[in-house]
């Protein structure tokens, strides 16, 4: 930054790198530490988005990077949660987000289907602890649901304004919406996803390999 001053589309490839390596010091990292290196990797990636919407719009591809990396960071601190029902239905306090929340990445196939919960190192109530008050804990994950979906739904609809994108990754940011509504047993919803991405890909003539691996 001293370099090149805020919002500097050449900062990009140093967010994302000190991001990612953030996201990775999480899993190395003790609790409470650990959901520290998430909030900063959610940070980075917020401020990668806000220099490519300054510098190219609010609906260029290259927003896709930065938000399936918020997306990720959502992921991880969900990770603990296991299966979460009835979304809809936490009142509690008003929400402070920890973590962005406009927009909320997942880089292979497995992280979407992952459920460090049944770990026994782990347990349902370990991220209550290290909030210290339960109505925390359903603040947070009220508002890692919305960055991520908020974030899944903005791929998408790039996606949309962007026709010449690959009709392959197009299906594959409708299947992570579908996966992230799975995680909170959403299943119509879900569903319906899946379903466009199918859709998606035998529309556009997709190898049945690449259909089989998807789904």
């Amino acid at each position: 930054k001293r370099n090149y001053g805020d919002n500097d589309p050449q900062m990009l490839p140093v967010l994302e790198r000190v991001a990612n390596w953030h996201l990775e010091a999480y899993g190395h990292t003790e609790i409470p530490e650990s959901l520290g290196h998430l909030v900063m990797a959610a940070n980075l990636f917020s401020e990668a988005l806000e220099t490519i919407t300054r510098t190219k719009g609010t609906d260029d591809p290259d927003l896709i990077r930065p938000l399936y990396g918020i997306v990720h960071a959502n992921f991880k601190l969900l990770e603990p949660f296991g299966s979460i029902e009835g979304i809809d239905m936490f009142m509690g306090s008003r929400a402070v987000p920890l973590l962005p929340s406009n927009f909320s990445s997942v880089t292979d196939n497995n992280s979407m289907l992952r459920n460090r919960f049944i770990d026994q190192s782990l347990d349902r109530n370990h991220l209550s602890r290290i909030l210290e008050e339960e109505k925390n804990s359903a603040s947070l994950i009220q508002n890692s649901y919305r960055s991520g979906r908020s974030a899944l739904e903005k791929i998408i609809d790039i996606h949309i304004k962007h026709p010449e994108l690959s009709r392959e990754s197009y299906a594959y940011a409708l299947t992570h919406l579908g996966d992230w509504f799975q995680r909170f047993t959403k299943r119509d919803a879900s569903a319906r996803y899946y379903q466009q991405a199918y859709a998606v890909l035998t529309e556009n003539a997709a190898a049945e390999a690449v259909i089989s691996a998807m789904f």
